[in-house]
């Protein structure tokens, strides 16, 4: 057990580490290699992740690309909208 452990420790803790940069993580997200890391999709965990980086035409131009019934939008503008206090 302590062995295994050994190794995941050894072969994973980089891997989490690089994750914790912003950038980096949003290159996994974006990466068709690494669909593990993103829960939500893509466009969605870019979102996210972004939300506070991203100017707000960026924001709506990725909205625009997401099926316009999908309630993650309204959700996800009330969200945005608080973060940047424009909601109480």
């Amino acid at each position: 057990m302590g062995k295994v452990l050994g190794e995941a420790l050894v072969a994973e803790v980089p891997r989490i580490r690089q994750l914790l940069v912003r950038e980096n993580l949003l290159a996994a997200i974006q990466s068709p290699e690494t669909p593990s890391i993103r829960r939500r999709g893509a466009l969605k965990s870019e979102l996210l992740l972004m939300v506070d980086d991203y100017p707000r035409e960026k924001l709506q131009d990725l909205l625009s690309r997401i099926d316009e019934d999908d309630p993650f939008i309204e959700l996800f503008t009330r969200w945005a909208d608080m973060r940047r206090g424009l909601l109480p």
